[in-house]
This record gives structure tokens, C-alpha cells and sequence, in this order.
């Protein structure tokens, strides 16, 4: 569609150019008189009416695209923020290289793609509080032990306050053989399976196995349990949503809010039983 338009832009100015040399060469006195016919038009005139012409072809283009793409609405919803942001940035590119080409705002296939961020949005919340009322229901509040990578976990989380980490930093989508290929900068970061329980107060520092017994956040430690872990890497999640989708930064931050309201319900006895003073 994109190259179409290049070349409704590039057959404009062929007409432009072809009647500029047309009206330069009936003013040269040494061509044969035929060849010095009188030609005569407004140039503003018709550049105006191929912009409106290029411009009404774009709109048109995008909105086909759009009634297209609103078919999907509902499967677009549902996919993983890895594949959304693939879909979404290819789309979004291709808006603003539109509205680039005729120098206007081109509402049609835009609207329909902010749209449907709102939804995938809503979606993506709506999953994540799901997920973290079971991990709060299932939990047994035990402590567990506290891997590398988990601290890794609450260390990109503080990181985020003053820069993007870049565990949370997707790849553009880049196009390798025809096939749209978009990757993170780093490996996703995934929950690995909480360790065992261990007895409350039961050691500090590292473990046999490797594994801290507890939690450190910038100059404070906590012992935690399974669900802290989990509820912090859906954080992870929303903080993805952010730093790629800014388009929808508002509306996260609100969800991430409410969502952090849900996860951490007042449990003062067990916080106290389970902060560590180390």
C-alpha cells in the first residue's frame, strides 16, 4: 500500500515536471515553431489538486486497511504483549509514514489502532488480576528462597524509576526474508518455580544452594514468599507496556496502580513475621 502511494506521489510530480518542460520549451525561439505550441497554467492550482489527490488516495487506503484490521478486534485483544507490540508497531509506522507523505493527519486506520491498544490494555490487566488473586488465594505464606534471578527482578523494577532497563526494551520489529522478526534486547524475563519453603529466620545471606534468604530492595531486605515473587514479575509486565507502548502510558500507570492495590492486600501480622532485619 505504501509503495503504492510513493508512486501516486511520484506520478504527480512526473505531471508537474513534464508541464514545466512542456512551457520552458515553447519560450526557446530556436525550436521548429511546433514545437513552441503556447501552453499556459495555474501551478498552485494543480499542485493543490494532486495533493488532494494523493491525500484523498491515502485516506482511502487506510481506511480499507482499517475496516480489515477491525475484523481481527477481538483476536488482537487476546495476544501476547510480545506479538501486540509487533503488530502494533509495524501498523503505527505505517500511519505515520502515511500522514508523512501527504502532510496531514490521517485519522481513519490511527483511531482504529488506539482503539485497539484499549482493549488489548483492558485484556492484559484484566488476565494479570486474575493471576495475582489466585497466587494470593493459593499462597500458604511460607518463605522461599530467593534466586538470582528473582533479585534480578526487583533490581530492573527500581532500575525503571530512572532509566529503561534493558530487560524491559523490545527490539523493532525488523523485516528478515519477508518475515517480520521482533525480539527483545534481552532474554524475557520469566518466573522461574518458586524454591521450597524454609523455616522463617532460618539463616541469612546465601544459601546452600546458592539462592539469598531473602529479598533486597536498594538498602532493605525482606523475606518473602512464592506470591511476592510472581506478583513482582507481573509488575515486569506492566513496566514492558510502558517502555514499548508509550502511546498507552497513561492508561497503564493507572492500571499498574489499581492492580498493585489488588496484589497487595493489609496483612500487617504476616509482614511483620516475615520482613527481614538483616
Amino acid at each position: 500500500m505504501l509503495r503504492c502511494l510513493h508512486g501516486v506521489e511520484a506520478q504527480s510530480q512526473a505531471i508537474l515536471d513534464t508541464l514545466d518542460s512542456i512551457i520552458t520549451n515553447s519560450k526557446d525561439p530556436s525550436l521548429p515553431r511546433l514545437s513552441r505550441s503556447p501552453l499556459s497554467y495555474d501551478s498552485e492550482t494543480l499542485k493543490s489538486d494532486l495533493s488532494d489527490i494523493l491525500s484523498s488516495a491515502t485516506e482511502l487506503g487506510n481506511s480499507r486497511i482499517s475496516r480489515i484490521v477491525s475484523v481481527r478486534a477481538e483476536q488482537h485483544a487476546q495476544l501476547k504483549l510480545r506479538e501486540f507490540f509487533q503488530y502494533f508497531e509495524e501498523s503505527w509506522t505505517f500511519v505515520v509514514a502515511c500522514e508523512v507523505l501527504c502532510r496531514r493527519m490521517i485519522v481513519g486506520f490511527r483511531g482504529t489502532l488506539v482503539s485497539q491498544s484499549k482493549a488489548f490494555l483492558q485484556a492484559f490487566h484484566g488476565k494479570r488480576l486474575q493471576d495475582s488473586a489466585k497466587l494470593v488465594e493459593d499462597e500458604q505464606w511460607g518463605q522461599i528462597e530467593v534466586s538470582q534471578r528473582s533479585q534480578r527482578i526487583v533490581d530492573v523494577i527500581v532500575e525503571c524509576a530512572v532509566k529503561d532497563a534493558v530487560e524491559v526494551v523490545f527490539a523493532k520489529p525488523s523485516a528478515v526474508n519477508g518475515v517480520t522478526n521482533g525480539t527483545s534486547l534481552t532474554p524475557s524475563m520469566e518466573t522461574p518455580p518458586p524454591t521450597a519453603p524454609v523455616p522463617n529466620g532460618e539463616g541469612a545471606g546465601i544459601a546452600a544452594t546458592g539462592n539469598a534468604k531473602y529479598l533486597k530492595v536498594e538498602e532493605r531486605t525482606y523475606y518473602v514468599v512464592s506470591a511476592t515473587m510472581q506478583v513482582l514479575q507481573l509488575v515486569i509486565d506492566y513496566l514492558k507496556v510502558i517502555v514499548n507502548l508509550p502511546l498507552m502510558n497513561m492508561e497503564c500507570m493507572s492500571r499498574l496502580v489499581e492492580f498493585l492495590k489488588v496484589s497487595v492486600p493489609c496483612r500487617p501480622n504476616r509482614d511483620r513475621r516475615l520482613r527481614g532485619d538483616a
